[in-house]
């Protein structure tokens, strides 16, 4: 398809959507989005086509030393911190046991 060739959107697809979305087109608004609908589509078409590079998202995957930040509690001081879990109604260690989220 060349640059500027659209997709055909037809007006009783249009008036269709239109029906679903639960709008009142006018004749004119009816052909203007037809031709912009046709465009992104034809704009979409052409965004299938360009073939992706693969990129590693889980960083187990990627190579090298990981890239996470230390665990590491800031701004309190142990006694403060302690102090903060003894008020809890269950943990281990130094972690709140909290209910489970999934079953």
């Amino acid at each position: 398809m060349a640059h500027g060739e659209y997709m055909s959107i037809t007006l009783t697809e249009v008036e269709h959507l239109a029906k679903l979305a639960r709008i009142n087109l006018s004749g004119a608004e009816k052909e203007k989005y037809a031709k912009d609908l046709s465009a992104i589509l034809d704009y979409v078409k052409q965004l299938q086509q360009v073939k992706s590079v693969q990129r590693a998202v889980d960083r187990a995957e990627a190579p090298g030393p990981s890239q996470w930040r230390a665990d590491a509690v800031i701004g309190t001081s142990t006694a403060e911190q302690e102090e903060l879990l003894s008020q809890v109604p269950e943990r281990s260690d130094r972690l709140v046991k909290t209910k489970p989220v999934f079953k």
